[in-house]
């Protein structure tokens, strides 16, 4: 169990050092977007698709780190937790409930797997859906590991004795997550790959695909 939090550790540093579809706060003026390019990545092992809930190796993620976003993410100077796909977030007085403010005009990498291969928006069910991966309970879900005790209802909806997790909870605009516990490390478990946003469309295809929200698209060329 040691190691899987000292993996977790690493692909947490590295999904959100290498992720830059957002700039962090104090760069915004010194950062000039640039559009389209290729991204070479020296890895010490091989790459495989894998879904986002069953990634262990680093390398892995660190490509993955280029694909997708999560809601927050850490400040690549300071290591500070800040806003990503969530523009901002309230945490109750108790410290048990976050509540996570969307950020609008966000939208997927076009893909097959959308209609007309065009990639929609970004919703608060993408989110919803990341928190019913996390906790579903089959062989190859790693992510289960990381969020174990973390979500009111996520336990049992893993364990089978409820078909929701009842700590989770949606409007159009906003998710609200509250926690068994309050937590100081439950932010830094979002920014793992494991919290990574994707489509459920996905899913639904014979091959699964990445498809994300961050600044590079998958080439399998």
């Amino acid at each position: 169990m040691k190691n899987i939090f000292y993996l977790v550790g690493i692909i947490a540093f590295m999904f959100s050092c290498n992720s830059n579809s957002t700039s962090d706060s104090d760069n915004t003026d010194s950062i000039n977007p640039k559009l389209g390019g290729n991204i070479t990545i020296p890895l010490d092992s091989y790459f495989e698709i894998e879904k986002p809930t069953e990634i262990l190796k680093v390398e892995g993620a660190q490509i993955y780190g280029q694909m997708f976003e999560s809601l927050v993410k850490y400040n690549s100077k300071t290591l500070e937790i800040v806003p990503s796909l969530a523009e901002s977030w309230d945490v109750s007085e108790d410290g048990l409930t976050y509540t996570f403010n969307i950020r609008k005009g966000v939208k997927f990498q076009d893909n097959a797997c959308f209609q007309d291969g065009k990639g929609r928006e970004m919703t608060t069910q993408d989110v919803v859906d990341m928190f019913y991966r996390v906790y579903e309970n089959v062989p190859e879900n790693t992510g289960y590991f990381i969020f174990q005790n973390s979500v009111v209802g996520g336990d049992d909806y893993y364990n089978g004795t409820a078909t929701e997790i009842s700590g989770i909870s949606a409007t159009e605009d906003a998710v609200s997550v509250t926690l068994v516990e309050v937590s100081n490390t439950f932010l830094s478990k979002l920014v793992t790959i494991y919290g990574a946003i994707v489509p459920k469309e996905s899913f639904e295809t014979d091959e699964w695909m990445p498809v994300g929200t961050g600044p590079f698209i998958y080439n399998a060329k």
